[in-house]
């Protein structure tokens, strides 16, 4: 962020207070750490030049747009009290690797829970912090991104060519193994979709429009598996697709741990 070229305090003071730093332009990646009292303070941080650093208090929201530079950034949050993150990656997209990284530091914080609101998207709440909400993640630290396309399958074979273009607004919600409802999104202009997850079974089902068809196989039981290995991440076994009569849709899936 090169407009911020020396150590900075900036009190809010008293009202409901905002601030946005922005390095959406930058053609380098970013590491950055957000603290209940600092952004890019940490040793490494590259949000702000050598030398510079951002110090603030009571401001109730704190929003970050990192840059949209390869292979992308890396975020560090440590959740507060008192003000409310808004994380924005932006470029690269999934499937980039290792794309937009989100580490979230949860030691002493309570009740945390994330929730998905679309490819990359989501938020963590907590009970004894306020929220960390984000944009253009394609990781998370100690969680595996399940992630894929949903695209119009033009000729009906099963894979996306070249013509075959993504669909955005289709509904897909998440399942553990006991059928328990983890999250639900709708996939992006581009027909992404991402679910960040621990290590476990999951399948994927997507709300049907009327006169759906497959173009490949499904897996006896269920739209799509997931099946652990060991204990590290959640492992692929099979995910498909509907179609829709008059032009045949597939999704196609990728994961990241």
């Amino acid at each position: 962020m090169a407009g911020l070229l020396a150590k900075m305090t900036i009190d809010g003071g008293l009202g409901t207070n905002s601030v946005t730093l922005d390095d959406s332009g930058s053609s380098s990646s970013d590491i950055v750490t957000l603290t209940p009292t600092t952004v890019g303070a940490d040793p490494g941080d590259s949000f702000l030049p050598s030398g510079a650093s951002f110090t603030y208090a009571n401001f109730q929201n704190l929003t970050i747009n990192t840059s949209n530079a390869n292979p992308g950034d890396t975020i560090s949050v440590f959740p507060s009290a008192t003000t409310t993150f808004s994380v924005n990656a932006g470029s690269p997209t999934p499937p980039t690797t290792p794309g937009d990284t989100l580490t979230m530091n949860l030691g002493g914080i309570t009740g945390a829970s994330l929730n998905s609101t679309g490819p990359g998207s989501g938020s963590w709440t907590f009970t004894n912090a306020k929220d960390t909400n984000f944009t253009g993640i394609e990781k998370q630290s100690t969680l595996t991104a399940l992630g894929g396309i949903v695209f119009q399958d033009v000729n009906g074979n099963g894979l996306m060519d070249s013509g075959d273009k993504g669909l955005s607004g289709q509904t897909l919600t998440l399942f553990d193994d006991a059928n328990n409802q983890i999250a639900q999104q709708t996939t992006g202009s581009n027909g992404l979709y991402v679910f960040f997850v621990p290590a476990g079974t999951y399948h994927i089902v997507e709300a049907l429009p009327p006169g759906v068809l497959q173009t490949t196989p499904t897996p006896p039981g269920a739209d799509g598996q997931f099946r652990q290995s060991g204990c590290e991440q959640p492992q692929l076994r099979q995910l498909h697709d509907h179609h829709v009569q008059r032009h045949r849709v597939q999704r196609r899936q990728w994961q990241r741990h």
